[in-house]
């Protein structure tokens, strides 16, 4: 979105060196798009991680044109080697504090959530045994 990317644009260059940031998904539909995104991202903070949301797994014409992404799959490898090559974090970590002996674990994690599995009490559905038996 272009608010989103302006206002991205307006952080500080250089952040301290014991910021980290998280982006936890659904950054933009497009490979050109997320590693502009991420670019700028990577700029500003110490350690960027990421995990991809549905919307980046999305197949656009773009997509299937220019870097010839056959399906949701080929896509994620493809997000997974942009961000190994630009240089944000995709893997855990352990950040340690350049100016305290204190240290955090980052730990990303690729699975999704689809708030139909469960209802308003908090129970799973049906759907949810069955959309775990498919995934082999």
């Amino acid at each position: 979105f272009p608010a989103n990317r302006h206002w991205i644009s307006q952080l500080p260059t250089g952040c301290e060196s014991d910021t980290a940031l998280i982006v936890a998904g659904d950054v933009c539909h497009s490979l050109d798009g997320l590693e502009r995104d991420l670019r700028t991202l990577v700029s500003k903070f110490a350690a960027v991680f990421y995990v991809p949301g549905n919307h980046e797994l999305w197949i656009t014409r773009e997509d299937t044109t220019r870097h010839k992404t056959r399906d949701s799959i080929q896509k994620f490898q493809q997000i997974l080697q942009l961000c190994d090559r630009i240089g944000v974090r995709t893997a855990p970590a352990v950040l340690h504090s350049r100016t305290s002996d204190q240290s955090v674990t980052v730990l990303p994690l690729f699975s999704w959530y689809d708030g139909s599995f469960g209802d308003e009490s908090g129970a799973l559905s049906t759907q949810e045994a069955g959309f775990d038996s498919a995934c082999v």
